[in-house]
């Protein structure tokens, strides 16, 4: 073999070997995330799908309809119901194979996807240590000391780093037994040590003010550990609540979609 024959058989060999880099690091992932398709119901009136590497909010009652007698994994009051087949009406209601009613209730929470998710099995806890609440407060102008409606952490490791970060939740809304300057919400997570604000809401104090804030479900929408969650903010006399599913993405939480 003359050495001209060398020298093309090794750019050939280094242009593979370049191709299969590129191939596996920038298109089999590519080609894995365009092919994902999920579809979250929240309670009963809130649908999200993602398509084509998007999420979108879907309100159309025909567009709802494609969804009659499809198979969802549901969930109730953060608990799995199992997986049945659901159909709209006035809400959602769930039926096994043979169209038996399956009762679902509490807070409802339904996802297909084309592929596993896992989902976290969150509990809201008493907040015994104020030490980050009592900061975001000050750093608010408002009392240390103010009563809450609303208060709960939930521990979990949000981004696979073996350490459990801490999601805080507070609120003084719909309060109508004490008096104060303020109507306040403040969910926050705490990751060594570092508060990263959710949502902060501050009005003038009206007992119709406010939000009272909480969680559906802690998901692993990208298969890689690190859960995006879906939270909710109820607003008095308002049916539906504003619902946001987040995601912690360079050090700082970003809405993937909502219902607003």
């Amino acid at each position: 073999m003359n050495d001209n024959k060398k020298v093309y058989i090794g750019i050939i060999v280094c242009i593979l070997i370049l191709f299969i880099i590129l191939l596996l690091t920038l298109g089999i992932p590519n080609m894995i995330e365009e092919g994902k398709k999920i579809t979250l119901l929240v309670d009963h009136d809130t649908t999200w799908v993602y398509r084509n590497k998007k999420w979108s909010n879907l309100t159309d009652s025909e567009q709802l309809k494609e969804y009659d007698w499809k198979k969802f994994h549901i969930y109730s009051n953060n608990e799995k119901v199992g997986s049945y087949y659901l159909w709209r009406d006035d809400r959602w209601y769930a039926f096994d194979k043979d169209k038996n009613a399956i009762m679902v209730e509490g807070n409802f929470f339904a996802y297909q996807a084309n592929y596993t998710l896992d989902i976290f099995p969150f509990t809201m806890n008493t907040i015994s240590d104020m030490t980050y609440v009592n900061e975001v407060l000050k750093e608010n102008n408002i009392p240390t000391n103010s009563a809450f409606t609303s208060s709960y952490v939930i521990s979990l490791d949000m981004d696979d780093d073996d350490t459990l970060e801490d999601i805080y939740a507070v609120t003084n809304a719909f309060d109508t037994d004490h008096d104060s300057e303020k109507t306040f919400t403040f969910v926050f997570m705490v990751k060594n040590k570092k508060i990263y604000p959710i949502y902060e809401e501050i009005d003038d104090k009206d007992y119709y003010n406010g939000c009272k804030p909480y969680f559906t479900a802690f998901i692993d929408l990208g298969n890689d550990s690190k859960y995006e969650f879906i939270f909710n903010c109820g607003k008095y006399s308002v049916m539906t609540p504003i619902r946001r599913l987040y995601q912690f993405h360079d050090n700082e939480f970003k809405i993937l979609v909502s219902n607003e």
